[in-house]
């Protein structure tokens, strides 16, 4: 029995000299994992920035004066920005429920080159409604942003210009069910043109999500304001995106993570969420696809 003891006894000397050599090595208890850190897709996404330790320093917004706006219009026809083969997402109503819309017909109008004429499709709840309307930019401004340098993103000495404009728009939606009404609102998109030494022109080259503080909030473009019901008696907030994970998490608290492909947090996926990356219904085609078995 004496025997017995003593073995247990240096076992618990042992086992005491090994916790403390573990608690103070790490400061932790040896079975306590250490915190990971989740990287968001908007983190992900923010990688051309010259010092990312360095504070950020505001944009420079300089509206183009006189005829100069009207005269880019011109120029440059933006609908390819808009139109697109699949949906995209947004918030809808004061739960932030998620609507999925996608804009199948964009064209620039012929006399008044800031407005677009616009055909398209959105879904919410598993309801789909057809829309009709337009969206106007009412200004062009070139952004200058001190924090990056556009030569190193496109890797090249060749020039690169940062425009942004603001406007407006109204979509109406067909029928007559109570699920029909109208999108109104306010518009904000960022894009790039990018200087071709073969044409010595300044050309169309994308939507711009890589500047801090973007009017957007780097989404690309945005669709804010109001969904109002046919017969007037309902008014619902709603936000449209070409990327709406470049801002999710600041309406929705830990809304999502993931750089590339983005995981919604469980405990928003009952909000129309929970089939983002899976679902195959192709609900905004006219001749949809049947899934691959």
């Amino acid at each position: 029995m004496m025997k017995k003891n003593a073995y247990f006894y240096v076992f618990s000397i042992l086992t005491i000299l090994f916790l403390s050599q573990c608690f103070s090595k790490t400061g932790t208890p040896p079975d306590k994992k250490p915190e990971i850190k989740l990287i968001t897709h908007k983190e992900g996404a923010d990688s051309i920035r010259r010092d990312t330790n360095a504070p950020i320093k505001a944009l420079s917004l300089k509206p183009l004066k006189g005829k100069a706006s009207y005269e880019y219009l011109k120029k440059y026809d933006l609908s390819p920005f808009f139109q697109s083969q699949y949906p995209k997402n947004g918030f809808y109503g004061e739960d932030h429920y998620r609507i999925e819309y996608i804009f199948t017909e964009v064209k620039q109008d012929s006399v008044n080159v800031n407005i677009y004429h616009v055909k398209g499709k959105n879904r919410h709840k598993k309801v789909v409604s057809d829309f009709e309307g337009f969206f106007r930019l009412i200004d062009v401004y070139e952004i200058q942003d001190p924090n990056i340098s556009t030569n190193d993103y496109f890797n090249d000495e060749n020039a690169t210009k940062i425009y942004g404009s603001t406007g407006d728009f109204e979509f109406v939606e067909k029928g007559d069910s109570k699920y029909s009404g109208t999108f109104k609102g306010k518009l904000t998109a960022e894009w790039a043109n990018h200087y071709n030494p073969e044409t010595k022109e300044l050309e169309l080259n994308g939507l711009w999500f890589y500047s801090e503080n973007l009017p957007s909030k780097g989404a690309g473009y945005r669709f804010d304001g109001n969904w109002t019901s046919k017969s007037g008696d309902r008014t619902v907030p709603f936000i449209w995106a070409e990327d709406i994970f470049r801002f999710g998490n600041d309406i929705l608290a830990d809304f999502s993570y993931g750089e590339r492909e983005v995981i919604i947090n469980k405990k928003y996926r009952s909000l129309g969420w929970d089939e983002y990356l899976y679902d195959a219904d192709e609900w905004w085609n006219e001749t949809p696809k049947k899934p691959e078995m």
